[in-house]
């Protein structure tokens, strides 16, 4: 399988990156272009085809993969599974970016992080909780050069749910990445911080010390309380179930 090469796709902002690369992927296996068994052009020839970095392709693939559209087989070639579909379930567009659906996207997030952080309190293996402290150590020194720190705080929430032990949840939350990324962003972008603020740190490290010490009702709540306060720093107020008291 070849794409087309007589119209160059052209990748637009501000939609992430790779989510667009996701979505030109899986409308050429809809109108039939790439079938179940067809291999990906390499990961240099889609930089180049695409005109986006080697990480922008390497963050679509992993969607892919987690979605089961595509699997790496020997030598590291991608290729499309036997029995990929049409994508079953999808978001709205850019619910990272209307503030009429990013409400719902912080209550999704709670439904599936709340859970996960339960779980990695009682799963997390040393490994685990060592992954989660090299994250949160990222993100100290974020904060301390006042960067935005999103790439490692999409990183530290991903350790979370990796540290959870449960094969869907990980996998689920791994194809909500891209938005979760947009949408930490916008929050940053909301609230013109040019840095990570202090007060989300040290909900991170709530957070950490929590699993750490197998402490499975203050997870559940120091996530669920993170997630209320960042929607309401969006301006949006959410309902969690948790021991703080719940916006209205």
């Amino acid at each position: 399988m070849t794409f087309d090469r007589s119209s160059k796709p052209v990748l637009q902002k501000p939609k992430n990156l790779a989510d667009q690369l996701v979505d030109f992927i899986m409308q050429e296996i809809e109108k039939g272009v790439l079938r179940p068994g067809d291999f990906l052009p390499p990961e240099i020839e889609l930089t180049e085809l695409f005109g986006v970095s080697r990480a922008v392709v390497r963050e679509a693939l992993a969607i892919l993969k987690n979605q089961r559209v595509v699997e790496s087989k020997q030598g590291g070639r991608t290729r499309i599974t036997e029995t990929v579909k049409a994508q079953p379930f999808d978001l709205l567009d850019d619910p990272a970016t209307e503030d009429i659906n990013v409400g719902h996207l912080y209550e999704l997030r709670a439904a599936l992080e709340g859970e996960a952080s339960e779980l990695a309190a009682i799963r997390a293996t040393p490994e685990k909780i060592a992954n989660l402290k090299y994250w949160l150590d990222a993100l100290e020194e974020a904060v301390l050069k006042g960067e935005s720190g999103t790439t490692e705080n999409v990183e530290f929430h991903r350790a979370i749910t990796e540290a959870s032990g449960n094969p869907y949840i990980i996998s689920f939350i791994g194809w909500l990445n891209g938005r979760i990324r947009d949408q930490i962003q916008a929050g940053r972008d909301k609230t013109q911080e040019r840095g990570l603020p202090r007060s989300v740190q040290d909900e991170h490290w709530a957070i950490f010390e929590a699993i750490r010490d197998r402490n499975v009702a203050k997870a559940r709540d120091s996530v669920l309380k993170h997630l209320q306060n960042a929607a309401k720093d969006r301006g949006v107020n959410i309902h969690t179930r948790h021991g703080c008291d719940s916006a209205s």
